[in-house]
């Protein structure tokens, strides 16, 4: 498995539904004629487009597509937003119904967290999970999140892992953090 920053080109394809032109540029194949299959997802990556285009650097905190050995996206992580005035991050994934259960997530999640904590300016790495989600809990506890006692965001329970407490997890995900060489950056 690997993680591919996807340019703003490319995000924009991805939004568009565009899967072939995005797949091309990104190096990738989709095994869906519609990606991601959820809707909510879908509704996702394009809040994460539009701000993007309002500043361009959130791209590398944003979205990471998953790619699996064949260069076939099983699902896309990210943050929702780079690190705020307390140096906080709120991480995410969504990994493929049929690619569940492999540990996806949480190499996925481990690798970002690797990320995050190697920039000086993030302290804390937090998620917001639904209380019946419990797989996401199970990824959450092995990065070594807490819930946060009584603490709502977004109106789900809160989790958070410190910068005092983050134990780095071997994890077989490469992160590849620019977009793919030829690909434009969008970053400029």
């Amino acid at each position: 498995m690997r993680l591919i920053a996807p340019s703003l080109d490319s995000l924009k394809l991805l939004v568009a539904g565009n899967l072939p032109a995005a797949g091309r540029e990104l190096g990738v194949t989709f095994q869906n004629a519609i990606w991601p299959d959820d809707a909510e997802m879908r509704e996702g990556l394009a809040v994460h487009l539009s701000a993007c285009e309002q500043n361009p650097r959130d791209l590398l905190w944003r979205v990471y597509m998953i790619a699996d050995e064949f260069d076939a996206i099983v699902g896309h992580t990210g943050f929702k937003g780079g690190p705020g005035r307390t140096g906080e991050l709120e991480i995410y994934w969504c990994v493929e119904p049929r690619w569940r259960g492999r540990g996806i997530a949480k190499g996925s999640a481990a690798s970002l967290c690797a990320y995050a904590f190697g920039n000086g300016a993030v302290t804390a790495v937090t998620a917001t999970i639904a209380r019946h989600n419990v797989p996401s809990q199970h990824v959450a506890t092995a990065l070594g999140m807490q819930p946060v006692a009584r603490e709502l965001k977004h109106g789900l329970p809160l989790w958070r892992l410190n910068r005092e407490t983050w134990h780095p997890l071997p994890t077989p995900v490469l992160v590849t953090i620019a977009p793919r060489p030829g690909a434009p950056d969008g970053c400029s």
